[in-house]
């Protein structure tokens, strides 16, 4: 779940939103304004109560909000939360499993509440590996975790160990079965190269491995609903393939089963008005090119 910063894709999406605001966005012309005509001027400051726009924030731990620009979430009432623990060992997921200090702050609100397993380091409680999908297919079936009135599994998929796709299917399809949604969401595009952590050691090698495995879990119709992960410092959208990998945004569009919603998860350091422009960005560059990119539906995470 922790990205950093790419300083040159960050340019050249605040050029692009510059464009855009400035010109046709189709064609790059500049938009005619007569003297006579007041400029619309939009008000950004209302996606908490936007109708049209569906809201899904993330809740961590205090450890996840470490950081100079981190802010709590900005919705007091969104329409779904993600329990946020970082581990893909449920043992690991204290603060929201049942009794969990996080699971019992989540707004009521709140008709999708998801439970987010998997993390975004390359360490043995983070990556995934089959027995850890073992011990959540049997973790979702116990009656305290039923009790816990959860309407959905969140799978983050960003480093593999040892796994393989039909690990994560039978999981995916024992979540359905257990009576609870299924979502699964990456860094960009696919599991990123973690091979500067030492993941260039693991059963499951990266990008082939790895790449070979997402395309196919890309596919699978017990999926809910696809998220991409475009993180960047917080301030803008970083909307891009993922580095080494053979993955792209078309791939997304060409394999995921018609009906199944991309949404995309921004990550927002500074209030409503860059959640706003995080948001055009996705409008624009996503899904008014590709279909399959939802544009009234967003995962807003606030962290590190």
């Amino acid at each position: 779940m922790w990205h950093t910063s790419r300083s040159a894709a960050a340019i050249w999406l605040l050029f692009a939103l510059g464009s855009v605001a400035c010109g046709d966005s189709a064609t790059g012309e500049e938009l005619e304004v007569r003297d006579d005509e007041e400029p619309e001027v939009r008000d950004d400051a209302n996606i908490c109560d936007d109708a049209s726009i569906e809201v899904t924030q993330f809740y961590l731990p205090s450890w996840g909000v470490t950081c100079s620009g981190c802010s709590a979430p900005v919705c007091s009432s969104p329409s779904g939360a993600i329990c946020f623990s970082g581990a893909s060992q449920t043992s690991g997921q204290k603060e929201c499993n049942p009794g969990g200090s996080v699971l019992s702050g989540l707004p009521s609100s709140a008709t999708d509440r998801w439970y987010s397993v998997g993390g975004g380091n390359a360490r043995p409680n983070q990556y995934w590996t089959t027995q850890d999908l073992t011990d959540l297919n049997a973790f979702i079936t116990t009656k305290d975790f039923k009790d816990a009135e959860y309407t959905g599994i969140y799978y983050d998929v960003e480093v593999l160990y040892d796994v393989s796709y039909d690990d994560f299917a039978t999981s995916f399809s024992a979540t359905k079965k257990a009576g609870f949604k299924v979502a699964v969401g990456t860094s960009y595009t696919a599991p990123y190269d973690c091979t500067g952590q030492g993941c260039g050691s693991y059963p499951v090698k990266w990008p082939t491995d790895t790449d070979a495995i997402w395309k196919s879990i890309l596919g699978n119709e017990d999926v809910d609903v696809f998220t991409p992960q475009w993180y960047s410092d917080g301030s803008v959208a970083t909307i891009e393939q993922s580095t080494g990998s053979s993955i792209t945004i078309q791939t997304w569009q060409d394999t995921v089963p018609a009906g199944t919603p991309i949404i995309s998860s921004l990550k927002v350091h500074g209030g409503e008005q860059v959640m706003q422009s995080q948001i055009d960005a996705v409008q624009t560059q996503l899904c008014n090119v590709y279909p399959k990119f939802s544009c009234d539906a967003f995962w807003f995470w606030f962290g590190n």
